[in-house]
């Protein structure tokens, strides 16, 4: 099993099922493929950091969605990247990174009116018996692909049947100010000047908040636009 350690030592709740579990897998016979379906990409990739202080550090990268952490393989070891903040940007898979309020955030456009996106996701449960022959599915908003231990953040194989859930929250940076949106409406309160203009262009272009390429469309509408 491959370990992910942190070393800010972040406090975890989890429960005493996966807990067990996650100790079982880390003392098997037989190191595990890990499951990558808590990160953004399939696989982790040769990526760049360039740091405030001018220098740039090579490593093996990937992003994981549940933590949001950014998370380097050394070695065969996931260890997440301490002080992110200390980072200017993260090239990784062809994309831009920048670090904002404890997560790092994808460029989407830069310009008069830069637009990004925090790619976020949750666990949710397998199926339970919901009575009268239905099943239902939780939120495992206690659950991650982690545990914290004295010796350090130790990744772990999702539990069986566990699945992921992808969500989106957008930044758009104006008038040097920073402002997030999940849909149309907290979208348009930071543009109060333009309301009709974008409703109509929100409409005619057929834009859903919940396909990014669909907001790289309204960014750059915005951009050249408003």
């Amino acid at each position: 099993m491959k370990r992910n350690r942190d070393f800010t030592m972040t406090a975890i709740v989890i429960s005493c099922f996966l807990l067990t579990a996650g100790y079982q897998q880390l003392c098997g016979q037989e190191e595990v493929m890990q499951d990558l379906k808590q990160y953004l990409y399939p696989e982790f990739t040769r990526s760049s950091i360039l740091m405030k202080n001018g220098r740039t550090m090579n490593v093996m990268l990937n992003y994981n969605m549940v933590t949001e952490k950014m998370v380097f393989e050394q070695n065969g070891e996931y260890y997440n990247i301490v002080n992110p903040e200390t980072a200017d940007t993260i090239f990784l898979n062809d994309e831009k990174f920048i670090y904002h309020e404890g997560v790092f955030l994808e460029i989407m456009q830069l310009g008069k009116l830069p637009f990004y996106v925090q790619h976020r996701a949750e666990l949710i449960q397998p199926p339970r018996p919901a009575g009268y022959g239905t099943t239902s599915q939780l939120t495992s908003s206690n659950v991650l692909s982690g545990i914290n231990t004295p010796s350090g953040y130790y990744n772990l194989k999702l539990p069986d049947g566990f699945t992921v859930r992808k969500s989106n929250t957008y930044w758009v940076n104006k008038d040097g100010r920073m402002g997030y949106f999940l849909g149309q409406r907290q979208f348009l309160k930071l543009f109060p000047d333009n309301d009709a203009r974008l409703k109509k262009f929100i409409k005619d272009s057929k834009i859903r908040f919940d396909k990014p390429e669909d907001v790289v469309k309204l960014a750059a509408f915005c951009d050249n636009e408003l």
